[in-house]
């Protein structure tokens, strides 16, 4: 069934930002993929599919920031970017659509592009409102730097019976964490490793989860993880 597509999400909640600046990496529903990412790295939403392009806003708490809106003519296929603006904010919501008709599979991505040890906390949100849309296709994807405190990325919002699927080139921590009716934060897995398929089953009292992935390498990290129906 085909139904106006948003794309699924989640934010830094205030349990999460004060981790990032310790050891802990939580992260609950809300609105926006969102990370605290070194220098020279990049983080991406998923894909969403869409016939009318996708309407985006961004922030981070010290800009600017290199957004890019990337689109492909199928899923997980070829993507080129057509979109680019350094900037702190985009807070006008503008809509970015392909130069050429047709049904495209867009992806948006945030880069911290400071040459000094500064991470930048990033938050970002694509949606289509096409009514063919679809939403939440593949994973995200990134490329976080090596930091002295590691970097950050969460991303994916779902609940029901779960597939995790991830991927890194270095060994990396993976988090899913949710919240309980309430409003408490619970963590339903946490592993370190490279690669990970599979299921995750969710506590009665917890209705979504979102995944984090934490760079704990010496080594810069090249990172996938989707959150899937099962």
């Amino acid at each position: 069934m085909r139904t106006t597509a948003r794309r699924r999400i989640t934010t830094l909640a205030p349990a999460l930002v004060a981790g990032l600046f310790g050891a802990a990496l939580l992260a609950v529903p809300a609105k926006a993929d969102a990370g605290w990412i070194p220098p020279g790295s990049t983080v991406c939403t998923d894909q969403a599919g869409s016939g009318t392009g996708v309407v985006i806003s961004a922030t981070n708490n010290n800009g600017p920031a290199v957004w890019t809106v990337r689109a492909a003519a199928t899923a997980d296929g070829a993507e080129t970017e057509i979109f680019r603006r350094v900037t702190a904010d985009i807070d006008n919501h503008p809509t970015i659509t392909h130069p050429n008709p047709g049904f495209r599979y867009y992806r948006m991505c945030a880069t911290n592009p400071r040459t000094d040890r500064f991470r930048m906390v990033v938050k970002f949100n694509m949606v289509t409102r096409d009514p063919a849309g679809q939403a939440g296709i593949g994973p995200h994807r990134a490329v976080l730097t090596r930091h002295e405190s590691g970097g950050n990325f969460c991303g994916g919002l779902m609940s029901g019976p779960l597939r995790f699927v991830a991927s890194s080139d270095v060994p990396v921590r993976f988090q899913i964490t949710g919240v309980d009716q309430d409003d408490q934060s619970r963590t339903v897995l946490d592993v370190t490793g490279t690669a990970f398929d599979q299921a995750v089953t969710l506590p009665p009292e917890v209705f979504a989860v979102s995944a984090c992935v934490h760079n704990t390498s010496s080594a810069g990290a090249t990172v996938s993880f989707d959150l899937r129906r099962a």
